[in-house]
């Protein structure tokens, strides 16, 4: 623990920016496997150092090595949400149609009280590894009315997974969400979905993978 905390705080002292973290779980060499379910990131590392940050979308990430140390990360896009071709449903599972462009924004849910899953088509379907390398992920962009908690789902042809990530939480105002892809057993990525609060907009979306520094994509 006591190579992570330095390594964070060096960090600090060499950007001047808070140390932003991909949400995984902590290595044994750093956290006892006992502690589960408490061993991810953001349940034990954001409160051994309130100065890091989970799954933001920052141009500095990380995950940590099995000493503890801060290995560079790099997010490298393989496809990109069609956004043009969202659809909106109900929370019961009826389609409300599709997406609302709002000026620049394509995938729109309506506005008002309620809920709305927003479902993104990739742009081309992705078969993913089953097993070991590489480290999937998403990145984001959206504009939120509210500070609020997505649920985000992945598409696959038999139907949608919840994500196993941690609850994503939306700030107000336009943000960026990255982070790592962990729902199980998903083979063929078709798309993927949010559950939204009325009038929010998914600004931007890709899937693509973590390439560690020195390793090629």
């Amino acid at each position: 623990m006591n190579g992570f905390l330095r390594a964070a705080s060096q960090v600090r002292a060499t950007s001047g920016q808070a140390v932003d973290l991909v949400d995984l779980t902590v290595p044994v060499g750093v956290l006892s496997s006992a502690f589960f379910p408490y061993t991810r990131y953001d349940m034990f590392l954001a409160l051994v150092d309130p100065g890091v940050r989970i799954d933001q979308a920052a141009p500095e990430i990380f995950t940590v090595s099995p000493s503890g140390g801060l290995v560079p990360e790099s997010f490298h896009a393989v496809t990109e949400g069609a956004l043009n071709q969202a659809t909106v449903w109900s929370m019961d599972g009826s389609e409300v149609g599709p997406a609302q462009q709002v000026g620049s924004a394509e995938a729109c849910v309506p506005s008002g009280a309620g809920m709305f899953r927003l479902v993104v088509p990739l742009s081309r379907s992705v078969n993913l590894v089953a097993n070991g390398p590489p480290l999937y992920g998403v990145s984001v962009r959206y504009v939120e009315p509210v500070a609020s908690s997505v649920t985000v789902l992945v598409t696959e042809p038999e139907g949608m997974i919840v994500d196993e990530a941690v609850p994503h939480q939306w700030e107000i105002g336009a943000g960026g969400d990255l982070f790592p892809l962990l729902a199980p057993a998903v083979r063929q990525l078709d798309g993927l979905a949010f559950d939204l609060v009325g009038g929010s907009c998914v600004t931007g979306l890709s899937l693509g993978e973590f390439v560690a520094a020195g390793q090629s994509g």
